[in-house]
């Protein structure tokens, strides 16, 4: 919502003949109307549009028309009159949301691998049906969080929430039950064995049962680390056949027994920053900078792995498809949490039927969206995860319904 006041005296009219050219000076209340109703549209949208903007119907002055930031918006208008003077007060139902999405969507209109990028994406973007159900939509799967790092497995399953996933369950160390009960809405909630909330290996059974009822499991977001941690880790990569996203503490596992990637089953997605990355290879971080992307896809042909390699410029390879490179993203989402939204972003999309490249692709790109919109709203230093989760449905909704 937006408001602005405007006002206009009968003998200022000739100061502002720039402003109703087109208009006869000789109808002075007409005039002092539009005028008026001019400032107040300026005053609502602080200044950032001009005269040219506004489009004003003159016979009564009853709608206004601002074009901003190519959206047009018409206005409730009251006007009083009093001493010769007219006062404008005009009201603008503004989206706000959309506003930040064409923002982001218009700062990118010269970059050709975005526009190539936003056209790759809106042909893959998982559809609805009006026959459809819930488990249409994809049954994920999170296993996260431990003592002390419970936020983590918040962002991740509600991440999958929030991009559309028919059913989340989220399995969580069974001492911390209180937190995530408290936490979880959406998302259903199955404890598993834990030592001191951490996970013990006591919960593989549960976790083997579960898999075989969802499409997609996210494993590794603050799930901490210890022996107990690397048996579940070797246990979920030699028997689960679902797709699986590993992030965060599940890749920092993988680091210390990388053999198990060799004989994997199932469709796997890593998605390690640099440091991650660094302990999967054992290469220094100086080293992998010089060429991301060559060592990625050395090591996505390696091991069979779709790798999202996580910086300022993210990039997504598969051993048989092209590289793709993020060209959304701000410092703003260097912070804790952010990795963990983008595995259940990610996730969602792979539950929903995409393939786990495709899924990767656009998860990643989702994700980037509704963190330049959040860098938008709140500034890249006081952004949050919560904000990229919180503008997710509305860049996937702005984004889906554009033309």
């Amino acid at each position: 919502m937006k408001i602005g006041i405007g006002m206009c005296q009968y003998d200022e009219i000739k100061k502002y003949r720039n402003l109703i050219s087109d208009f006869d000076l000789d109808n002075i209340q007409t005039c002092c109307k539009v005028i008026s109703v001019i400032f107040a549209c300026i005053d609502a949208f602080s200044g950032e549009i001009t005269k040219d903007d506004i489009y004003i119907n003159c016979d009564d002055v009853i709608n206004a028309k601002v074009n901003y930031q190519n959206f047009e918006y018409i206005a409730q208008i009251k006007i009083i009159e009093k001493n010769e003077t007219l006062i404008s007060c005009v009201c603008f139902d503004v989206d706000e949301k959309k506003f930040l999405y064409k923002k982001v969507i218009l700062s990118k209109q010269d970059d050709n691998n975005f526009v190539m990028s936003t056209n790759y994406m809106k042909s893959v973007f998982p559809k609805r049906y009006p026959k459809s159900h819930k488990g249409t939509y994809g049954k994920c799967f999170v296993v996260a969080g431990s003592k002390m790092l419970t936020g983590a497995a918040h962002f991740a399953a509600n991440a999958c929430v929030k991009c559309g996933s028919g059913l989340v369950s989220l399995g969580y160390p069974s001492s911390l039950h209180n937190v995530f009960e408290s936490l979880t809405k959406e998302v259903m909630t199955l404890p598993l064995e834990d030592i001191d909330g951490t996970f013990s290996k006591e919960c593989i059974g549960k976790i083997f049962t579960k898999c075989k009822n969802s499409d997609v499991l996210i494993y590794g977001c603050g799930i901490g680390t210890n022996e107990d941690i690397d048996y579940i880790t070797k246990s979920i990569i030699d028997n689960v056949e679902i797709p699986i996203v590993i992030d965060a503490d599940g890749i920092n596992s993988l680091s210390r027994n990388i053999d198990v990637l060799k004989n994997h089953k199932q469709q796997l997605i890593l998605t390690p920053h640099f440091m991650e990355f660094s302990r999967l290879t054992n290469i220094p971080i100086s080293k992998i900078e010089e060429n991301p992307i060559q060592y990625a896809l050395d090591f996505s042909k390696k091991y069979n792995v779709v790798l999202v390699l996580k910086s300022e410029k993210t990039i997504v390879v598969s051993c048989d498809k092209p590289v793709w490179i993020n060209p959304l993203g701000n410092p703003g989402m260097a912070t804790g949490g952010t990795g963990d939204v983008l595995a259940g972003v990610i996730a969602s999309f792979v539950g929903q039927g995409l393939s786990c490249y495709n899924a990767a692709v656009l998860g990643t790109f989702m994700h980037s969206l509704s963190g330049d919109m959040s860098s938008l709203e709140k500034g890249m230093h006081s952004m949050t995860p919560s904000d990229i989760l919180d503008n997710l449905p509305y860049a996937i909704k702005n984004f889906v319904s554009e033309e």
